[in-house]
């Protein structure tokens, strides 16, 4: 058995770091080897090793258990020794950082080490970062940051640029008005709107001029799927050889929107049905459970 937990100890002071983990071997191996490059994860430990030097620690195995156990026996070890406090540990939770909140000093110290790494740029007679002018100008950081850096924008305009300005507004059917207005209107998603917009598509090839209405329901009425007129769009037809042409199951058949829902509304027995349209009793039987012709209602 592997797992359990264990202890990194400085011999000299007492103090203890505490852990647990399912390859004991493998995890004290790693200690050693962070303590060693400079970059152990417990910046306390890691100072203390400096200090002391790896002759004043002893890494041991405290005891073996199941694996299911090893977080609750080392939260045992943490709640009776308390190492996050007199000791090594950064955190009081077993496998969790809950219960960590960094002191202010440390939230400041920080933000003015990500201050100065950041690029800096000449505003306002000031060689500012993002952060800088964003909290100068009064703007959101996240929507400054993604206009520079993700979308290329000059600072000025990512600066000057309200956000009301971004908005499109897309103008057909003698009205002009944005495209979420348009989605709302028509009946789709705004980004799938955006996506056929910016693939070349215009809001007349989604609406229909006169009565509004959606590519779907064009095809409800003319008893089509709806994958098939948007196929068939997408590949030039015209509006007159998209809903007169009959899909390829109905070619086949031969029945029409009309004979599909007699067959549905019938009470007569399939085979009696599959005589009188010319069709075979297992057609029948997927047109009534609608695993064909699912878009006739």
């Amino acid at each position: 058995m592997d797992s359990g937990v264990y202890q990194i100890k400085n011999t000299k002071t007492g103090k203890v770091y505490i852990g647990s983990s399912i390859h004991l071997h493998t995890r004290l191996k790693a200690h050693l080897y962070a303590l060693r490059s400079g970059r152990h994860h417990s910046a306390k430990l890691q100072r203390s090793w400096r200090v002391h030097g790896e002759a004043a620690f002893e890494f041991k195995v405290l005891f073996h258990c199941q694996e299911k156990d090893v977080l609750f026996y080392e939260q045992t070890m943490l709640d009776a020794w308390k190492p996050h406090e007199v000791g090594y540990n950064i955190f009081p939770t077993a496998g969790s950082s809950a219960g960590f909140s960094p002191s202010a000093a440390t939230v400041a110290k920080l933000s003015a080490t990500q201050r100065a790494k950041a690029k800096r740029y000449d505003w306002r007679g000031q060689s500012l970062c993002l952060i800088e002018i964003a909290e100068l100008e009064g703007l959101s950081f996240r929507r400054l940051m993604t206009r520079v850096l993700e979308k290329g924008w000059s600072l000025e305009r990512a600066v000057v640029t309200p956000i009301g300005k971004l908005r499109r507004t897309v103008t057909a059917l003698g009205r002009t008005q944005t495209s979420s207005a348009w989605a709302k209107e028509i009946g789709i998603h705004l980004t799938t709107l955006s996506t056929k917009l910016s693939n070349g598509a215009c809001i007349e090839d989604l609406v229909y001029p006169d009565k509004r209405i959606t590519v779907g329901e064009l095809a409800r009425i003319n008893g089509l799927p709806q994958g098939v007129v948007r196929k068939r769009l997408k590949k030039g037809w015209s509006a007159f050889d998209v809903f007169t042409t009959p899909p390829r199951h109905r070619a086949i058949t031969g029945l029409k929107v009309d004979d599909v829902r007699d067959i549905r509304q019938s009470t007569d027995p399939g085979i009696v049905l599959a005589e009188k349209y010319g069709i075979s009793p297992a057609t029948v039987s997927d047109i009534r459970t609608k695993k064909t012709w699912r878009h006739v209602v």
